[in-house]
């Protein structure tokens, strides 16, 4: 075989080489949507601001009012209250997501009283969610199942006056949203080859014309 033969073959060998990596890494999986649970008895009981995370997604609960601490215990966390009750006055709360997730449903751990009289209205701009008829133990699913923005709080509030009673939920699930597709270093690196030696070839090929 002749050397530029040779040569021939051993780009060709790598070109196809750098065809089939950028291939592999272009069609990886995307990350997938996927349901996760917190468990708000997981936050800390009388602190302005509190944090839990689960499947790499952090719940920050804060601005509580018109108390300005948490109240929670093994049934939940608080979001609404009387006096004289575990909660306490409390009837507002943010919740803060660390990424956009869409609000699927959840579990209250404790319905005490006439906490059902009003809804507790779950909202984030211009989406809300208005909650009512709340059971304990009951999963529920969320009459609007909005896809609440990362990083941005989903203002929670509950019609205080005249009502009384609590309300504390244990679980909140919601959905996670898919990744956007990101080329990976392995997609740019066989980008890179590939161009580079099918450059390479026209100009080996245009020599030996």
């Amino acid at each position: 075989m002749e050397n530029h033969d040779i040569k021939k073959t051993y780009l060709y060998r790598l070109f196809r080489g750098g065809i089939l990596i950028l291939h592999a890494s272009t069609f990886s999986q995307p990350v997938q949507a996927i349901a996760v649970t917190f468990d708000l008895s997981q936050f800390t009981d009388g602190v302005t601001s509190t944090s839990i995370t689960n499947s790499g997604i952090t719940l920050t609960a804060s601005n509580f009012a018109p108390t300005t601490n948490s109240k929670s215990n093994s049934d939940g966390l608080c979001f609404f209250g009387s006096l004289g009750s575990f909660c306490g006055y409390n009837g507002y709360v943010k919740l803060t997501f660390s990424a956009p997730v869409q609000l699927l449903s959840y579990k209250p751990g404790n319905v005490s009283n006439t906490a059902n009289r009003y809804p507790a209205t779950f909202s984030q701009n211009s989406n809300y969610s208005a909650e009512i008829n709340f059971v304990d133990e009951q999963v529920t699913n969320f009459n609007n199942q909005f896809v609440a923005l990362g990083n941005q709080g989903i203002n929670v509030s509950a019609y205080l006056n005249g009502n009384t009673g609590s309300l504390q939920i244990r679980e909140l699930t919601v959905e996670t949203q898919p990744a956007a597709a990101v080329p990976e270093p392995l997609t740019i690196m066989g980008t890179i080859l590939a161009g580079g030696l099918g450059v390479a070839m026209k100009k080996k090929k245009a020599r030996q014309l």
